[in-house]
């Protein structure tokens, strides 16, 4: 058996040798990196579902800032929007944290210490965040109970801003504390909670400090694994420069995918499995850790159409 890597401007006349601890090393390197990628994509759907909740959000407080809605049936109907981009949102969380285990699991063992470090913090902030265990709560209500989510709260509003005052309009969703009391399947911890909070809750902070958890908990587990991650990227790209240079190819021509293969032996040589490899996995995979990276104090952030010069600073 032999084993190699080519392209196809070369073909398998161009391959270079690798010996099979090389072969499936590399094989194993790339299926983390896979499994690396994957997990920076869970969390841009988990992010980009928050971006649309808000952003909703925004858009309907200048629908009613502008053609004060009134109508029976605008009302429900915007709400069913904000129950919508609520319950996305929800179920993308729980997806990422469902396969953030998997992930984990299969990328470092199931009681590896990165494993056990996002265990750990997601545990911390259970206990320490009632954003985070009511809307895990509310998800749940979601799927096996009732809509929590029965009120939308428009606001008009004249405030001090300016001379001569500005109206704002905020558009308010709100949970049901009695509906999701009377869910059965609600702890009773949380239940004791809940009886101290009002009849109907703005879900918008709640939902911020909860995504602001999940940031701080990927943001661990990317620490964590950045060793790990920067290893494998170095086998990939490895290779990818030892092919480069096997061919005399000048900076800017390496290919952007090679194939991994094992080969029979010749005198016939016939490819008996094969791998297609890219550097393309390495440049997304960083894209989406530059771009949802700075995501500190994000329960505290807001989008607002006011002129920055009338927003107090401290």
């Amino acid at each position: 058996m032999q084993y190699a890597i080519f392209s196809y401007r070369e073909g398998l006349d161009g391959r270079v040798a690798l010996s099979e601890a090389e072969y499936r090393g590399l094989l194993q390197d790339y299926a983390m990196l896979t499994e690396a990628l994957m997990l920076e994509e869970r969390f841009d759907i988990l992010l980009g579902n928050y971006l649309e909740f808000e952003s909703e959000i925004v858009d309907l407080a200048m629908q009613h800032s502008i053609r004060f809605h009134t109508a029976d049936e605008e009302m429900p109907e915007h709400r069913r929007i904000l129950v919508r981009r609520v319950l996305n949102l929800l179920n993308a969380c729980f997806f990422y944290l469902d396969q953030l285990w998997h992930g984990l699991s299969g990328m470092f063992g199931s009681s590896s210490v990165i494993a056990q470090s996002a265990k750990q913090s997601c545990a911390a902030h259970y206990d320490s965040s009632f954003g985070y265990r009511l809307m895990e709560s509310v998800r749940n209500s979601f799927q096996h109970y009732s809509m929590p989510i029965q009120m939308l709260a428009v606001n008009h509003q004249r405030t001090e801003i300016g001379a001569a005052g500005q109206f704002a309009c905020t558009v308010t969703p709100k949970l049901s504390r009695d509906a999701l009391l009377g869910d059965p399947k609600l702890k009773e911890a949380l239940k004791i909670e809940l009886q101290t909070q009002p009849e109907h809750m703005d879900i918008k902070p709640l939902i911020r400090e909860y995504v602001e958890a999940l940031a701080e908990l990927h943001d661990l587990v990317r620490k964590e694994a950045s060793g790990h991650v920067k290893g494998w990227d170095e086998s990939v790209d490895g290779i990818f420069n030892r092919y480069a240079r096997t061919h005399d190819l000048p900076p800017g021509e390496e290919p952007m995918q090679l194939e991994l293969v094992e080969l029979d032996a010749p005198p016939t040589v016939c490819i008996r499995a094969r791998k297609a490899v890219t550097l393309r996995i390495v440049e997304l995979r960083k894209a989406l850790e530059r771009r949802n990276s700075h995501l500190q104090n994000l329960a505290r952030r807001y989008a607002t159409n006011q002129p920055s010069e009338d927003i107090p600073s401290p």
